[in-house]
Parts: structure tokens; sequence; C-alpha cells
């Protein structure tokens, strides 16, 4: 069982799942300081499946050699990892015309690409 602070959701709309085609919450945006982060341009880019198949263990902190394509974490099986230090950040990152072809040859598009807003909850 895993507890995330600091984060939102979207969906990865490449890939419907049955029943119903629901494109479900499966991408997970973690917002960070790290500076090292925010230098990366691919911050905001989830890992492909075939990266997240290829994984040895399957958990939240596990390393892999696909994490260096993109140089941050990939995440875990069905539950992708991308980063930005804010909403704008994000928005900006996803706005990259690189990182929207990596994307669509990843076929992991996600929805929402510009977030307007965001919603905290709490238990």
């Amino acid at each position: 069982l895993y507890k995330f602070e600091n984060v939102c959701v979207t969906n990865n709309i490449d890939a419907p799942k049955p029943p119903g085609l629901d494109t479900t919450s499966r991408g997970l945006l973690y917002f960070t300081n790290q500076k090292s982060m925010a230098k990366n341009p691919k911050r905001c880019v989830p890992c492909s499946k075939p990266a997240m198949d290829s994984r040895i263990e399957d958990r939240w902190d596990a390393t892999s050699d696909s994490d260096s394509d993109l140089g941050h974490r990939c995440g875990m099986k069905g539950l992708h990892a991308m980063f930005a230090s804010s909403v704008e950040d994000y928005n900006d990152c996803m706005a990259d015309s690189e990182n929207h072809k990596t994307m669509i040859r990843a076929r992991q598009n996600q929805s929402t690409t510009h977030a307007k807003q965001i919603r905290y909850f709490e238990e």
C-alpha cells in the first residue's frame, strides 16, 4: 500500500480498458522542488508501456534501465510517474512539442494536458 502526497492524477487516453473503455487515472503527477528535476525537459513525460513491462521489480521506488530514457523514475505498472514543480510548470512541460511527440510515440497521451485548477482532498 502506498500513500502519496502533493500529487495529481491524469488519464492515459491512449489505453482505454474494458468494460466501457474507461481510461482510468493511471498517471501520477508528483509535485517536487528538486532542482535536478526542474532542469529535466522530460520530467512530465510518462514512460512507455514496454518500458514499464520490462521492469524486474514492480514497486514505486524501484529503478530500472528504462528510467534513464526520460531522466526520471517510471513509477510502477499501472501507475506512471510524471513530475513538475507546479501546475504552471506541468502545463509548460506538456506544451513542449518534443514532449508531445514522445508521448504520442509511446502511446502515453495524458488528459488533461493543460490544467486550469487542482482540487485538494482531505481525509
